[in-house]
C-alpha cells in the first residue's frame, strides 16, 4: 500500500481529522488508526489477513521464521509433499506467539495450508530453507479469509522472504463512507 493522509466522512456523522497511513503499517495498524479517528462518526474498521503455503516441490526439512504479532523460527520434516500436516502442526504450535493459525480448507486435501491472522497482522515468512533446495509457494489466502487476487511468491533457498499484507473492511452506522486525499 502507498502512504497516505486521508480523511473519512459519513453521510450523517461528519468528517475525521487527517489519518496518516505509513507504507510500513499492517492492516491491523491501519484499522486501529481508522477506529481511533472515525469511531465517533460511525465508522468501524476490521482487519483480517490470510495466506497459503502450497506447492512444496519435494520432501525434506523446511525451516523459516514466521512473523505475525511476534516472530518464531519453525522447522518441520515433510515426508510427503502432498501432506503438509507436520508443517501445519509446527505453525499451530507457535500460534500463541505469532497469532497465525494453520488449517486445511478441505481436510482430505493436505497439500495446501491456509494461514490466518484474524487481527490483520502481516504474515511474513523469512529465512526460508528447504533441505532438498526445493520450492514452496506463498500466496494469497481465500477471499472469505481476507485473501485476494494478488501475486504469489515462490520461496527458494535464495529467494527466501515474503510478506502478505491484510485487508481492512470499513462499515458505517451513519450512512455512506467517502474518502478524501487518500489512496482508497
Amino acid at each position: 500500500s502507498n502512504a497516505s493522509i486521508s480523511t473519512l466522512t459519513t453521510a450523517s456523522g461528519g468528517t475525521t481529522s487527517a489519518i496518516s497511513i505509513s507504507t510500513a503499517d499492517s492492516a491491523k495498524q491501519v484499522a486501529t488508526k481508522i477506529n481511533t479517528a472515525a469511531n465517533a462518526i460511525g465508522i468501524n474498521a476490521i482487519a483480517t489477513n490470510a495466506a497459503t503455503l502450497s506447492g512444496v516441490a519435494a520432501t525434506g526439512t523446511i525451516s523459516f521464521t514466521l512473523s505475525g504479532t511476534a516472530s518464531v523460527s519453525l522447522s518441520a520434516s515433510v515426508t510427503n509433499s502432498n501432506d503438509l500436516t507436520s508443517l501445519a502442526a509446527a505453525i499451530n504450535g507457535a500460534s500463541n506467539t505469532t497469532g497465525i493459525s494453520a488449517s486445511f480448507a478441505n481436510p482430505d486435501v493436505k497439500s495446501s495450508i491456509q494461514l490466518t491472522s484474524k487481527d490483520g497482522s502481516d504474515i511474513k515468512i523469512a529465512n526460508y530453507v528447504h533441505s532438498a533446495t526445493a520450492n514452496t509457494t506463498f500466496g494469497e489466502g481465500p477471499a472469505d479469509l481476507a485473501g485476494g487476487a494478488g501475486a504469489s511468491t515462490t520461496l527458494t533457498n535464495t529467494n527466501h522472504t515474503s510478506v502478505k499484507s491484510g485487508i481492512v473492511t470499513l462499515s458505517s452506522t451513519k450512512g455512506a463512507i467517502t474518502t478524501a486525499s487518500g489512496n482508497t
